[in-house]
Protein backbone atom coordinates (compact mmCIF):
# COMPACT_ATOMS: atom_id res chain seq x y z
CA UNK A 1 0.00 0.00 0.00
CA UNK A 2 2.60 2.41 0.86
CA UNK A 3 4.51 1.55 -2.68
CA UNK A 4 1.54 2.31 -4.47
CA UNK A 5 0.73 5.66 -2.58
CA UNK A 6 3.90 7.08 -3.12
CA UNK A 7 3.39 6.32 -6.86
CA UNK A 8 0.28 8.13 -6.73
CA UNK A 9 2.21 11.07 -4.91
CA UNK A 10 4.78 10.95 -7.15
CA UNK A 11 2.83 11.05 -10.58
CA UNK A 12 0.75 13.50 -9.00
CA UNK A 13 3.51 15.99 -8.58
CA UNK A 14 4.97 15.42 -11.89
CA UNK A 15 1.71 16.38 -13.55
CA UNK A 16 1.93 19.62 -11.54
CA UNK A 17 5.48 20.41 -12.41
CA UNK A 18 4.51 19.71 -16.07
CA UNK A 19 1.37 21.90 -16.12
CA UNK A 20 2.91 24.75 -14.21
CA UNK A 21 5.55 24.54 -17.15
CA UNK A 22 3.12 24.80 -19.79
CA UNK A 23 1.24 27.82 -18.00
CA UNK A 24 4.37 29.65 -18.24
CA UNK A 25 5.51 28.75 -21.48
CA UNK A 26 2.32 27.78 -23.38
CA UNK A 27 4.55 27.46 -26.82
CA UNK A 28 6.18 24.55 -25.46
CA UNK A 29 3.01 22.30 -26.38
CA UNK A 30 3.82 22.85 -29.85
CA UNK A 31 7.48 21.68 -29.47
CA UNK A 32 6.46 18.80 -27.44
CA UNK A 33 3.55 17.75 -30.30
CA UNK A 34 6.31 17.73 -32.84
CA UNK A 35 8.63 15.97 -30.58
CA UNK A 36 6.19 13.34 -30.15
CA UNK A 37 5.25 12.85 -34.18
CA UNK A 38 8.86 12.44 -34.84
CA UNK A 39 8.94 10.06 -32.01
CA UNK A 40 5.68 8.20 -33.22
CA UNK A 41 7.26 7.62 -36.41
CA UNK A 42 10.05 6.13 -35.20
CA UNK A 43 8.67 3.87 -32.92
CA UNK A 44 5.91 2.71 -35.63
CA UNK A 45 9.04 2.11 -38.18
CA UNK A 46 11.28 0.44 -35.84
CA UNK A 47 9.77 -1.80 -32.79
CA UNK A 48 7.94 -4.11 -35.30
CA UNK A 49 11.33 -4.86 -36.90
CA UNK A 50 12.80 -5.35 -33.31
CA UNK A 51 9.51 -7.10 -32.17
CA UNK A 52 9.87 -9.47 -34.92
CA UNK A 53 13.90 -10.14 -34.38
CA UNK A 54 13.60 -10.90 -31.14
CA UNK A 55 10.90 -12.93 -31.60
CA UNK A 56 11.55 -15.25 -34.62
CA UNK A 57 15.76 -15.22 -34.35
CA UNK A 58 17.95 -15.40 -31.48
CA UNK A 59 19.42 -12.39 -33.05
CA UNK A 60 17.58 -9.92 -30.42
CA UNK A 61 17.15 -11.93 -27.60
CA UNK A 62 19.41 -13.50 -24.67
CA UNK A 63 19.61 -16.44 -22.93
CA UNK A 64 17.95 -16.81 -19.12
CA UNK A 65 18.56 -20.49 -17.18
CA UNK A 66 18.50 -22.22 -20.47
CA UNK A 67 15.40 -20.45 -22.29
CA UNK A 68 15.51 -17.72 -24.83
CA UNK A 69 13.85 -14.53 -23.77
CA UNK A 70 12.93 -11.96 -26.38
CA UNK A 71 14.25 -8.59 -25.92
CA UNK A 72 10.30 -7.14 -26.49
CA UNK A 73 7.56 -9.11 -26.08
CA UNK A 74 3.97 -8.18 -27.39
CA UNK A 75 2.58 -7.22 -24.17
CA UNK A 76 5.16 -5.19 -23.32
CA UNK A 77 5.11 -3.42 -27.12
CA UNK A 78 1.07 -2.65 -26.33
CA UNK A 79 2.07 -0.68 -23.19
CA UNK A 80 4.12 1.41 -24.92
Amino acid sequence: MALRDAAIWGYSIFALIIASYIIKSPSIISNLTKSYATFVKLFLTITPIIWVLSNFSELLAFEINGKIVPILKGGELLVH
